[in-house]
């Protein structure tokens, strides 16, 4: 991840996140019950329409995944559709 996005996400949450760069389940069992995980895959696409894999786990008590499409809209980015299947928890 660029400093730019890092920057631009932390605008956006108010520094209440935590980047990891350790997904593995030691690290998600560490942080369970103390913050909700969000995971973003491989984005695949090209300059106008992306899919992006995503999940989030609740801390053991709920979690969610799927692909979303996101498309650019001017000078933004919004969710357009979901693609394959997705999974609740």
């Amino acid at each position: 991840m660029t400093q730019e996005l890092e920057r631009a996400i932390d605008a956006e949450l108010d520094g209440n996140y935590r980047l990891i760069d350790d997904p593995s389940p030691e690290t998600v069992n560490q942080l369970s019950g103390h913050a909700t995980l969000y995971w973003v895959g491989p984005i695949d696409g090209d300059a106008g329409r992306v899919t992006v894999p995503a999940s989030y786990f609740c801390g053991g008590l709920c979690a969610e995944g799927q692909t979303v499409v996101v498309e650019r809209s001017g000078t933004a980015w919004k969710v357009t559709a979901s693609t394959g299947s997705s999974w609740i928890a």
